[in-house]
């Protein structure tokens, strides 16, 4: 199989085996798994996967490594120090969602939002109306 045809196609090693194996749903659907690993990781905003592959495939990610949480809040009251929580927790959310969790008003939220964004500890991703705030790059990714 060539590369540009990698996760189009689902080639089982052994049919009767995929067979009963999707019939006693240990396998969800066949020839879907490639595409949907690069989707939830797009969604996530996770580094891109790589994939190595010959008549069998491996799946390499990129470990995010994420510094001590006490040297990321160091300098910063208790009001930043929860939205950085709920952010690092759950990345990709909005302010509304922040607001509701916290229960604190959008304006005050925008203000911790700003200065948590230029000590470069969060940051926003994609358009102002659908997207959402993620860890920073204090949070480095490496390999």
């Amino acid at each position: 199989m060539s590369g540009k045809d990698f996760g189009k196609y689902s080639l089982a090693r052994n049919a009767i085996l995929a067979n009963i194996m999707q019939r006693a749903v240990f396998i969800e659907k066949l020839g879907t798994e490639i595409t949907r690993i690069k989707q939830k990781i797009e969604k996530a905003g996770l580094p891109e996967v790589i994939f190595h592959y010959n008549y069998f495939f491996a799946v390499e990610f990129t470990l995010m490594k994420i510094v001590e949480k006490s040297s990321l809040t160091e300098g910063l009251n208790e009001g930043l120090k929860s939205v950085l929580s709920i952010i690092i927790e759950n990345p990709g959310i909005q302010t509304k969602q922040i607001s509701v969790i916290l229960n604190r008003p959008i304006k005050t939220l925008e203000r911790q939002i700003k200065i948590l964004t230029e000590k470069s500890l969060i940051e926003h991703n994609g358009s102002k109306k659908t997207g959402g705030y993620w860890p920073g790059n204090k949070i480095t990714r490496e390999k």
